[in-house]
Order: C-alpha cells, then sequence, then structure tokens
C-alpha cells in the first residue's frame, strides 16, 4: 500500500552519507538521484527518499515529507486525485 517515504533535509550531500551509510548495512541502495532527491531501495516494497523541499523554504517538521500511496496505474492516480479534490483537498501544483 505504501510506495515510499519521504522527508525534507536540508543538506542533501550531508544526509546521503548518513543515509547511505545506513541503508548499505540494510542491503538497500540508491535507485534514483537528482541534485535535490535521492532514493534507496531494497528493490521491492517500500523506497526511502530523502529531498530538499520543493516549495524552496527549509526542512521542519514536516515540510519535506511525504507518503505516497501505491497506485496501479495512471487511470487509478487520476480517479484518486479527483476523489480527493472532491474531498475538499487542494493540489499544490504540478
Amino acid at each position: 500500500m505504501i510506495s515510499y517515504v519521504m522527508v525534507g533535509v536540508k543538506d542533501i550531500h550531508k544526509s546521503s552519507k548518513l543515509y547511505d551509510a545506513i541503508f548499505t548495512q540494510l542491503g538497500a541502495k540508491r535507485t534514483w538521484e537528482t541534485d535535490t532527491f535521492i532514493t534507496w531501495s531494497v528493490g521491492e516494497g517500500t523506497d526511502f527518499c530523502i529531498t530538499l523541499p520543493y516549495d524552496g523554504n527549509s526542512a521542519t517538521v514536516g515540510n519535506g515529507s511525504m507518503v505516497a500511496l501505491h497506485a496501479s496505474n495512471p487511470e487509478e492516480v487520476d480517479k484518486i486525485y479527483g476523489i480527493a479534490i472532491a474531498s475538499g483537498a487542494t493540489d499544490e501544483g504540478a
């Protein structure tokens, strides 16, 4: 059900060294990386990600954090998005 967990960080390079050490011990490897985002995975199940917050503000409690729910296909994502908006959710942008 949970696809990934993401936490916001203030320093992507310093934080990645910490998580590299931890996840190497746990058998996980980096599976996706940009200048502002890194994901580790053991190949199946939930991924763990760190990111500089999208809004450009500092990573604080909750800012930059995200839990993603797994969807089977883009159509399911669109349907769930519509349900969320109809239920009062707001969209922070594409």
